[in-house]
């Protein structure tokens, strides 16, 4: 009968071909063995034997495999990549499990009774060996954390490693990577105005912003990023070194000061681990992880029904409706919708504000980067001796207070008002370019009553902004929750829509597109 093998590779450090060296020698001993291999490798990358490996690691898938049946031999590279801990031994030996352990370095082979014997001799050596460099170590890294230094290892996405040689009188171990810190504080400055994780995916995606290793942001990579205070200098607690680190059990009220630069406050950081805690927080945000801008908003006008994205004949990006009445180019539609509210807010008068009791928006951005500026002044004297540790943290405390509560205030009036960031920008066009999918989304529908996209009619096809001037009808609202139209309203002949402007004013603006 022949042996069905599974094979088990693992590494602490991060590094893929040291798991594939690893695969490649172990294949070599199945195949001498001509035994069958079960599946594909059990990988285990960056984790480390010494700590619990818990239910997300390929070790505890196996485990689940050699107890349902499915595996009669286990090989490995050696003894050391497969158990570091007696307990380990015990997960796979009986009564625990059955399994025969083959490994292909140091010639273990539980087949035999000195096999069984050498495999737990050789895994206890290596679990003394683990304590007393564990105890000879403990000293230097409990000095280490209390100066505010991280330890070596994956270094989080913002921020670079110092090499020894290199480091300052400080020993500070991190340095910003600013193209890197700039889309960290775009991530929090985006999930703090209510955006999804998934948009904000998207978003970094689609605008061809990807991880330090090329590939795609996930939601929980970058759910991950929004909730570690590494990134407002904060060094977590060192609580029980058998578990794996995860952002969110880290406890603020713990974590001390960090020898190393902020990239966002401590502020943004708690404000963002609120919003991402939060139990009653949806998973979603219905269309607005769209990735194209009007699916879920625009109707269309022959119908009514809704629009989805399509891919026209000439392969550009589309919408096209759902009850197959159309489908036209979607750039240009977008474009124009997009002028469209950029000239609205960008007039003088067009939209009032009714009286109310907000906060100043605009005022509360100034008086924010004014603190944050005082608390990076307050850094910069900290790292240049002229401010001792005591010093900065009472400048922390006193302007960290104040920024959270502007943050608060921000983050509630964004979330009552959509407007109120944008509707007082001198140069709205350039803002718009960076906002977020999402965001458009928002401001579209506050605005909008309601988009409906016309047919052209077959072989017609609509290529320019200014072309879809009478085939796309925006509806305006009249009256917002703290804004009203500067305009009176009329009766459209035929119809019970209400007019979105006087013919004067519609003059003005299709005057400022065709400027624009």
């Amino acid at each position: 009968m022949t042996l069905r093998a599974a094979i088990y590779a693992r590494q602490s450090v991060k590094e893929d071909e040291g798991i594939k060296q690893q695969i490649a020698v172990c294949k070599s001993r199945i195949d001498a063995e001509e035994w069958q291999l079960v599946g594909e490798a059990h990988q285990d990358n960056f984790v480390s034997a010494t700590k619990h490996r818990d239910e997300t690691t390929a070790w505890a898938a196996m485990l689940n495999e050699i107890s349902a049946g499915n595996i009669d031999v286990i090989v490995s590279v050696s003894v050391d990549r497969l158990l570091r801990r007696v307990t380990d031994v015990m997960e796979v030996t009986e009564p625990q499990r059955k399994v025969r352990i083959v490994t292909c370095r140091d010639g273990i082979d539980t087949a035999s009774s000195m096999g069984k014997t050498m495999l737990t001799v050789i895994t206890a050596l290596a679990e003394n060996e683990i304590d007393t460099k564990n105890a000879r170590m403990k000293p230097y890294a409990d000095a280490r954390h209390l100066a505010g230094h991280p330890t070596a290892g994956l270094v989080p996405y913002g921020y670079e490693w110092i090499p020894k040689l290199k480091r300052d009188e400080k020993g500070t171990r991190y340095a910003v990577v600013e193209t890197e810190a700039s889309v960290v504080r775009f991530m929090f400055a985006e999930v703090l105005q209510h955006s999804s994780v998934a948009a904000l995916c998207r978003e970094l995606n689609n605008r061809g912003i990807f991880t330090r290793r090329g590939a795609k942001w996930g939601t929980s990579t970058v759910r991950r990023m929004l909730l570690s205070p590494f990134y407002a200098a904060l060094l977590p607690d060192r609580t029980d070194k058998e578990t794996h680190y995860r952002a969110q059990d880290v406890s603020l009220s713990k974590a001390r000061p960090g020898l190393w630069p902020r990239i966002v406050t401590e502020n943004e950081v708690r404000a963002a681990r609120n919003l991402l805690m939060d139990p009653t927080r949806l998973t979603h945000d219905g269309n607005t992880s769209r990735k194209w801008l009007l699916p879920g908003i625009a109707t269309c006008g022959k119908c009514g029904s809704s629009i989805r994205s399509a891919v026209t004949k000439e392969s550009n990006r589309g919408y096209a409706g759902q009850c197959g009445h159309f489908q036209r180019r979607a750039d240009v539609i977008d474009q124009y919708v997009e002028d469209a509210v950029i000239t609205v807010l960008s007039t003088p008068g067009t939209l009032i504000r009714l009286p109310d009791d907000d906060v100043d928006v605009p005022a509360l951005k100034v008086r924010k980067a004014a603190l944050e500026n005082k608390l990076h002044e307050a850094y910069e004297m900290w790292e240049c001796d002229e401010l001792d540790r005591a010093g900065y943290a009472r400048a922390q405390a006193r302007f960290d207070s104040e920024i959270e509560l502007i943050t608060s205030q921000l983050s509630a009036a964004f979330k009552r008002d959509p407007l109120s960031d944008v509707v007082s920008v001198t140069d709205l066009r350039s803002v718009w370019a960076d906002l977020t999918t999402a965001r458009k989304q928002t401001i579209i529908r506050t605005l909008l009553e309601r988009i409906a996209i016309h047919p052209v009619g077959k072989g017609k096809r609509i290529k320019s902004v200014e072309a879809v001037s009478g085939t796309v009808v925006l509806t305006w609202r009249n009256t917002l929750k703290r804004y009203s139209f500067n305009m009176p309203l009329e009766e459209q002949s035929g119809t019970v829509e209400r007019t979105k402007f006087t013919e004067a004013q519609a003059a003005d603006i299709a005057m400022a597109l065709n400027a624009a």
